[in-house]
């Protein structure tokens, strides 16, 4: 009631209003897309990520072929100073492979030396067996030879004395191990 009317506004007002509008789309839309060096840096940072896990991944890798290393040097060298050890046994291995067992009750260790013996997949391993003289089997360990190699050494915890057993047994079992044998003996020693 009180208020004024509203007035058209001047053609030309009108005309540069519609052109600045017009003017303005295209403005608007190319202001939305990415310039180029954006794209750049954006395929930068991804190759920088996938090269880091990569190099992560290599690490890794690298830290357990480290850590098997180690674990067979130590075999190794416990198997050279059981060898050394005036007090170890030594006796002959034979079956579908040959090789030599070497004990010392006073360590409670052994190792199996064995050549010829067939590389198993991942899904199995050989478990050593020491013989009591009621024929009860006590597991002495797994091992597992590589793949290509025509010699193992197998580290070997004697769980009592050796004069409580009477033999060695080696059998093809399960990836981890089985409570009591499950296939036949493939190489063996009488004590």
């Amino acid at each position: 009631m009180f208020a004024v009317p509203c007035q058209p506004p001047p053609p030309r007002v009108r005309a540069r209003l519609i052109a600045r509008l017009a003017a303005g789309k295209p403005q608007a839309a190319s202001r939305r897309a990415m310039p180029l060096w954006q794209w750049a840096a954006g395929l930068a940072m991804m190759l920088l990520v996938v090269l880091n896990v990569s190099t992560l991944a290599q690490v890794n890798a690298l830290q357990r072929q480290q850590a098997a290393l180690t674990e067979e040097l130590y075999t190794n060298q416990k198997a050279l100073s059981l060898v050394a050890y005036p007090q170890s046994r030594t006796f002959s291995v034979s079956g579908k492979a040959t090789g030599t067992l070497v004990l010392n009750s006073e360590l409670a260790s052994g190792v199996l030396f064995v050549w010829g013996l067939e590389s198993l997949d991942a899904a199995h391993t050989y478990q050593v067996w020491l013989i009591q003289p009621d024929g009860k089997r006590v597991s002495g360990g797994l091992f597992q030879p590589e793949p290509g190699e025509a010699f193992v050494s197998a580290f070997i915890a004697l769980p009592r004395p050796l004069s409580d057993f009477v033999g060695l047994g080696v059998t093809v079992e399960p990836s981890g191990g089985s409570p009591g044998p499950t296939t036949p003996k493939v190489i063996g020693a009488t004590f």
